[in-house]
């Protein structure tokens, strides 16, 4: 990512303020604010699927992706890079952050943080790069951005699968021990010890720091749950030391976080919605207007947008409110990944790419009004975190906990915390005194870190100060895990409808915790995980005495409902954490669904009832029916999107209120409202007459001849008899999005009379519906012909690599040889083709793919050349001549990768491929295509598919982003974007020399 530690004076210009000749300009196809112009300032032929940025010593450019670190050059000045100087052939894996320092680039990449070294300052690293801490990178979610603080320690975050844990919590100082999810960590200044900053991150990709110390970041939603409670879209944090922001996978949960209003995780100042957040860039220039100055720059992969949040709303009280900079028109590929702001010029330069997408960099400038090349905060920040201990720090401390502004008493309080074992009791008492009660629920949260640190006769004295509401919730919080009895007696109060909203939903997310906390281990991966209880709390250490859960429960069934949306939900969870056997508990829940509510909110609702163990009255169990079943419909009426996550998670909701009610399953199943399409997710409801609930389905569909069947139904309808279900499903063959499930349904009572089927089967995508298949076929004993051994033939072709495909090549040559009696033969494509043509001639006709070529003569021709003058080198100018370097270098998304190829595929096989490029297609390259509401066609690679985004690689250096909404249809293809003819300009050396190079593709 960008970084650099401080503003140097004198960095050489990059190119023009205006645009002028030499730049490309391309404002025409973004929507940016007035006065702005966009220009190309580097395409992909100088850096192709940019991963992230930074600013070298000398003010120029430096790219990454996959297997390089280059230096873009712009020699002439006129605003557009002429070269791309190869810095380092580093981070096979892409390095996913960088940084300069001084003569030395520090990476994430290759397994680690690495540093590669240039001290002759000749723009090529001295020497291979040198390896500082392991961590897992490569991964979308792995390591990611480092910067320098502003104290002089190095900064790294990482998503929740880069496997940040305690060892990394190295000092004793570490604000955070035992990690959760993603997390950003530091190292000393000499890089040889680490600390845990803060976690609970899901996937930032980048962070930046404010003008006052601060740090913020930019974390990715949880978008496979759009339209579940737990969703929670994209959020820009200011980070707090110690802090947890919500997210729980891995170590305690797959997909559930904590809500913006638990007071033990930190709010975010915004949440930006759906998207995929990648750069974050503060403006430290004044070449822009005054209101972007010293704000925040953000970047959305998803969608193609730049958002921007002034300074002003970068406090510690939220909510910001980002604005759109600039954003695409229409359907041209941008997928930003990193952004940087040039020192001098104050221009904001953007990159893209991400799997293997097409790379470029654009330059934004101002072109309106003064030009200045004045760079902002050259002292430094105004406040600087206290990472080392001086002596002179403990009055600085002090004064500062108890007389600064916001950012500075935060700042005092994570010292104070740091080093709270150099303060007495009397001096940390003071400076929680002084803010406790404060507005900013971060500084509050310090404070209760602070008091439970504290030793039990240290808190004596805080607990018999007079406090405020505010006040009080903040102790009770501290005092919480030693103290839970008298934590909840002060906290029950405070539910009450006369107190501000945050202090009663502080109070009520303490009872939560108090009565168990979240997340059984058992509700991993479920639904539940948001409305299960951790451990009981009655035996726990002090145990949570009985009569202080009763008032606990008592007053939570009291205050229900509160008057609160937000409140609601949680005082609904904490009953369901109780799970709670109270009649009116159980009533009031149910009251929450009606005809209007929001599916959303249904859901959470639901989910509380089938926690709660009260008995069910015959009208809550024909209400609880009614919602569940109403659901799909409401979102779709609400034009809500839904993810995969969203039949998982409905399918166990409907589970667990059959566990919770004997009568639900008979009530399901005689509800006038059961039988639309997406009812189909509830087959495995306990207790459920499978049969019954099919014929439901079959009845409705018979009634309404646009009822759009599904996979899921396909499922449901496969349960029935074979003579009932079978002709229905045969019946429904020609829908191709059902051809999967009708398969897995057909092959549980393989039949002769589906052979053809099975046999197309064998072509899926997914390896195991074609082993399935593949195993009807077996059962059988049939006599070969011309369109059994086509069809084996055609699907062995088309088989993709890996071994998950093994047994399905292995399986298709057995029953090859089977049929032939050609025992022994070689399982490749190519030698089955020449045997079968041998035995067959006229299956020449069935094989051929109709692109045009006669693939005879060039295998005559091919047999002619003489392979072994090939030359490498020649071969290799040949390969990027005709374009192959472009779509199958290592990572693109377009074509597979070709190291190794020589062992996977014979000459022969590999050449037809070259030749008839549709011929045998795999699964994994096939494209896809999608026509839209305006009328147009696009023909390419799906490298990223969400309900309300679609973006496609169709050509190698082009890609289309298409909204979910203007999609009219999607159909696959068996054809791939690669062109014919590569070859035909071609001398018969020139082929040879491109076969030596191919063959010395290592792996």
């Amino acid at each position: 990512m960008n970084h650099h530690p401080k503003v140097l004076i004198g960095f050489l210009s990059l190119g023009c303020v205006a645009p002028p000749s030499g730049c490309a300009d391309v404002t025409s196809l973004f929507r940016v604010p007035e006065g702005f112009a966009v220009t190309e300032f580097a395409d992909q032929t100088l850096a192709d699927d940019i991963f992230c940025m930074t600013i070298d010593p000398k003010g120029r450019l430096v790219a990454a992706g996959r297997g390089y670190i280059r230096i873009l050059a712009d020699d002439d000045q006129d605003g557009r890079a002429d070269r791309a100087i190869p810095f380092a052939e580093e981070s096979s894996d892409g390095a996913q952050g960088l940084f300069w320092d001084g003569d030395s680039l520090l990476f994430s990449g290759d397994g680690g943080l690495r540093v590669v070294y240039d001290r002759d300052g000749d723009d090529r690293a001295d020497s291979p790069s040198e390896l500082i801490r392991e961590i897992l990178t490569g991964d979308e979610h792995g390591a990611h951005a480092i910067r320098r603080g502003p104290e002089g320690w190095l900064y790294l975050i990482g998503g929740n699968h880069a496997r940040i844990g305690p060892e990394f919590a190295e000092l004793v100082t570490s604000p955070i021990k035992k990690p959760i999810g993603g997390a950003l960590i530091r190292f000393t200044p000499d890089l040889k010890h680490t600390e845990i900053v803060a976690d609970g991150f899901r996937n930032p990709y980048d962070f930046d720091f404010g003008s006052n110390g601060e740090i913020y970041t930019f974390d990715s939603d949880n978008e496979r749950d759009v339209s579940l409670p737990f969703y929670e879209g994209m959020r820009l944090y200011s980070i707090v030391e110690g802090g947890h922001y919500g997210w729980r996978n891995p170590r305690t949960a797959r997909t559930w976080r904590f809500p913006p209003c638990f007071f033990d995780g930190i709010a975010p100042l915004a949440d930006l919605a759906r998207g995929s957040p990648t750069g974050v860039e503060r403006y430290r220039h004044t070449r822009f207007p005054d209101k972007y100055h010293g704000g925040l720059f953000l970047l959305d992969w998803t969608f193609g947008i730049v958002f921007f949040v002034p300074s002003s709303q970068l406090g510690l009280t939220p909510p910001s409110a980002p604005e759109v900079f600039l954003e695409v028109i229409g359907n041209e590929g941008f997928a930003p990944t990193d952004l940087v702001v040039q020192p001098q010029s104050g221009d904001l330069y953007i990159s893209i790419g991400g799997r293997g997408t097409r790379g470029a960099v654009y330059r934004v400038s101002y072109t309106a009004g003064k030009t200045s090349t004045v760079a902002t905060e050259s002292d430094g920040p105004k406040v600087v975190r206290h990472l080392e201990w001086r002596e002179d720090l403990f009055d600085q401390v002090l004064s500062q906990a108890t007389q600064g502004d916001a950012w500075t008493r935060l700042h005092a309080l994570e010292a104070l915390l740091r080093f709270r074992d150099r303060f007495p009791s009397e001096a940390r008492t003071a400076a929680i005194q002084a803010n406790w009660g404060r507005p900013e629920r971060p500084i509050r949260w310090l404070c209760a870190k602070l008091i439970h640190a504290m030793e039990p006769d240290q808190v004596k004295d805080l607990s018999e100060v007079r406090r405020n509401p505010a006040q009080e919730l903040t102790y009770c919080w501290g005092i919480h895990t030693f103290h839970p009895n008298q934590a909840a007696e002060r906290a029950i109060p405070h539910l009450g409808k006369q107190f501000h909203p945050e202090v009663r939903l502080a109070a009520v997310r303490l009872l939560q915790v108090i009565l168990g906390d979240l997340m059984a281990e058992s509700a991993m991966n479920s639904i539940w995980e948001g409305y299960s209880r951790r451990a009981d709390p009655r035996q726990s250490d002090p145990p949570l005495g009985e009569p202080v859960r009763f008032r606990i429960l008592e007053a939570l069934v009291s205050e229900f409902p509160s008057g609160s949306a937000e409140m609601d939900r949680e005082l609904a969870r904490a009953l369901a954490i109780a799970e709670t056997d109270s009649p009116h508990a159980l009533a009031a829940v149910a009251a929450k669904l009606d005809l209007d509510s929001s599916p959303v909110e249904d859901i959470h609702y639901l989910a509380v009832l089938a926690r709660l163990r009260a008995p069910r009255s015959s009208e809550i169990t024909t209400k609880t029916v009614s919602a569940l079943l109403a659901l799909e419909r409401k979102c779709i009426q609400g034009g809500l999107n839904r993810e995969t996550s969203w039949p998982l998670r409905v399918g166990e909701l409907a589970a667990g209120l059959a566990e919770s009610d004997p009568a639900f399953a008979a009530a399901l199943l005689a509800s006038p409202d059961l039988g639309d399409p997406g009812h189909a997710i509830f087959a495995k409801v306990p207790g459920l007459d499978t049969a019954r609930f099919a014929e439901v389905f079959l009845s409705r569909a018979d009634s309404d001849p646009e009822y759009l069947w599904s996979p899921e139904l396909v499922e449901v309808v496969a349960r029935l008899h074979t003579e009932r279900a079978f002709p229905i499903l045969r019946d429904k063959w020609s829908r191709r999005p059902l051809q999967a499930a009708i398969l897995r349904a057909l092959a549980a009572h393989p039949v002769v009379e589906d052979s053809t089927r099975f046999l197309e089967g064998l072509r899926s995508p997914d390896p195991q519906t074609a082993l399935l298949c593949l195993r009807a076929l077996e059962s059988f004993k049939l006599t070969p012909n011309a369109d059994l051994l086509a069809g084996c033939l055609l699907a062995l072709r088309k088989l993709a690599d890996g071994k998950q495909w093994e047994s399905v090549r292995k399986g298709i040559c057995a029953l090859l040889g089977g049929w032939t009696g050609e025992e022994g033969v070689e399982c490749s494509a190519s030698r089955w083709e020449d045997l079968l043509l041998e035995l067959d001639p006229s299956l020449r006709a069935r094989l051929e793919s109709g692109q045009g070529m006669n693939i005879a003569d060039w295998r005559a021709r091919l047999a002619k050349i003489d392979w072994e003058s090939g030359d490498a080198a020649r071969g290799e100018e040949v390969y990027t001549r005709i374009g192959c370097a472009s779509c199958h270098s290592q990572g693109k998304g377009i074509g597979p990768d070709l190291r190794g190829v020589s062992r996977r595929f014979s000459r022969e096989d590999l050449f037809t491929a070259i030749l008839d490029p549709s011929r045998d297609v795999s699964s994994q390259y096939r494209t896809v295509l999608v026509e839209t509401a305006s009328g147009d066609s696009f023909q390419g690679a799906v490298i990223y598919e969400a309900k309300d985004s679609l973006i496609l690689q169709t050509g190698a250096d082009t890609t289309v982003r298409v909204l979910g909404d203007e999609v009219v249809e999607k159909r696959d293809l068996e054809t791939s974007l690669m062109p014919t003819g590569l070859l035909d300009p071609l001398t018969d050396a020139e082929i040879g020399d491109l076969g030596t190079y191919l063959r010395g593709l290592e792996e």
